[in-house]
């Protein structure tokens, strides 16, 4: 959930396998693409009218799971995973391209929910399930977290974790990635774990230095950065 800060309009984010979606007429994605299929609603403050909705996905499983509003415009980012091979609007952003198994990606609407200004995925060859997504006030881009399963996560190489800390094709490593705010160029990438199991479950970011807190699971005894 997240609400508009000019206005305070409330939106959800979430997923659905209804073909018929109540007020997604003249939303940005009128119709199902078919199979489980993203939304985003809108309502207003005090949750007495829907405003509008709209569908975001593929032919294939698309699941919304974090919603976010950029303070400058009050557009809507709206971030989860999918298995659809074609996403609209991914043409010339970030990853245009599904990167195989399962990927996350973001996706950004106008506040009326009317227009999709673009999407792309996030990932690699293995399974990506982002669960977070947030917008740095100072610069606008934005940021993605959640967990992954491949081994080549695009853009880590410089990254505070540059390499996965394991084999992925048992375990799962957290991760975060950063684009800008058009989600057409990487600003960085990196994975977050130990040799267990980790993800990252929600993101906040501080509007005095921009930093991230990310909470999550991790059933890693060598959880980088601890103190002893």
């Amino acid at each position: 959930m997240a609400i508009h800060p000019v206005d305070g309009s409330v939106y959800v984010a979430g997923y659905t396998t209804s073909g018929v979606l109540s007020g997604s007429s003249g939303g940005a994605q009128a119709s199902s693409a078919g199979g489980e299929d993203g939304f985003v609603m809108r309502f207003d403050a005090p949750l007495t009218t829907r405003l509008q909705a709209t569908f975001f996905g593929g032919s294939d499983v698309d699941r919304a799971a974090a919603v976010a509003i950029d303070p400058a415009d009050g557009d809507v980012l709206i971030a989860g995973y999918t298995y659809s091979t074609v996403l609209p609007a991914t043409a010339g952003r970030m990853q245009p391209a599904y990167g195989g198994t399962a990927d996350g990606f973001i996706a950004r609407i106008n506040a009326g929910l009317t227009a999709l200004r673009g999407a792309t995925y996030v990932g690699g060859s293995g399974l990506d399930v982002v669960n977070s997504v947030v917008v740095e006030p100072a610069t606008g881009d934005v940021v993605s977290a959640g967990q992954t399963r491949s081994m080549d996560l695009p853009g880590t190489a410089s990254g505070a974790q540059g390499g996965p800390s394991g084999n992925l094709s048992f375990q799962t490593d957290g991760f975060l990635v950063r684009v800008d705010e058009t989600l057409s160029t990487r600003v960085g990438s990196t994975y977050f774990g130990g040799t267990g199991d980790d993800d990252i479950k929600a993101l906040a970011i501080s509007a005095v230095d921009g930093d991230l807190y990310m909470v999550g699971i991790s059933s890693s005894s060598d959880l980088p950065g601890r103190s002893s």
